[in-house]
């Protein structure tokens, strides 16, 4: 055990201070974009509520006039595009039934579902990254609180330990010296 030591300690204890406020401001930040993420969550899902009302008021609209049969008939079972990467979309492509053989109603119903679909993957983008973002505040807190409640004070502890070990070493040789003297 060495004064080296307890400077070597001492330098990591202020290391770690100066790191703390850096986390703390890193917290509040991923704390404020979460604050901003959920009026867009909560905007995506009133789109996803209102996409829903029209689809499906466009859909028993359209059973009701033309029944059940005819839309089997003229429109295919929807196959989707979906892109997954960053951000989970929707890929546009033209309609897989011909427009001509359709009513226009039908060409509206498709489209507003598409819109249902499109508003249902918005939801899931903004979940992706609230979640995001919340993995990286918990581990940041993590962190934080690790530093203030862990490491700093049992770094303070060595630091203690040590300099008592070195106090009482520097008694010992002076008691040592004082017997050598005599």
């Amino acid at each position: 055990m060495s004064r080296a030591e307890l400077i070597e300690l001492n330098e990591t204890k202020k290391l770690l201070e100066e790191h703390q406020p850096i986390l703390e401001s890193r917290e509040k930040g991923l704390n404020a974009e979460l604050a901003n993420k959920m009026p867009e969550l909560e905007h995506a899902i009133i789109s996803l509520v209102y996409a829903y009302n029209n689809s499906k008021k466009r859909a028993d609209e359209i059973l009701k006039i033309y029944g059940p049969n005819l839309i089997k008939k003229t429109v295919p079972s929807p196959t989707l595009n979906v892109s997954m990467g960053e951000e989970i979309k929707l890929v546009t492509s033209p309609p897989d039934y011909s427009t001509t053989l359709t009513d226009v109603d039908v060409d509206t119903m498709v489209k507003e579902f598409r819109e249902l679909l499109s508003a249902v993957l918005n939801i899931v983008n903004h979940q992706k990254d609230i979640k995001s973002i919340m993995e990286e505040l918990n581990d940041v807190r993590r962190k934080n609180n690790a530093i203030k409640h862990a490491i700093i004070p049992e770094l303070l502890e060595n630091m203690k330990e040590l300099n008592d070990k070195l106090e009482q070493e520097e008694i010992d040789e002076k008691i040592r010296l004082m017997f050598f003297e005599l």
